[in-house]
């Protein structure tokens, strides 16, 4: 969302112990509630804790953004991902 890492003034053994230790990062309040919930649920660390597939299949971020076309972004990529 920012276009930067939650981490990037950490060192890299800093980094590693922010990612393990701590909490996940959040985004910003700029961006949606459903966006926020989403990233959320999607960062839970316990995997007892985070949702399935079906269930993010059916998140109203998702449904919100459903026909978005990423395949232009995904195609700039460096190493060229598709769809």
């Amino acid at each position: 969302v920012t276009g930067k890492s939650p981490y990037e003034n950490l060192k890299n053994m800093d980094m590693l112990d922010a990612i393990v230790d701590g909490d996940p990062p959040t985004l910003p309040s700029e961006a949606s509630p459903e966006a926020r919930d989403f990233v959320s649920l999607c960062l839970k660390k316990d995997d007892r804790q985070r949702p399935g597939a079906d269930f993010f299949l059916n998140h109203p971020f998702i449904q919100k953004h459903e026909k978005f076309d990423a395949s232009p972004w995904l195609s700039s990529v460096p190493g060229g991902l598709q769809c």
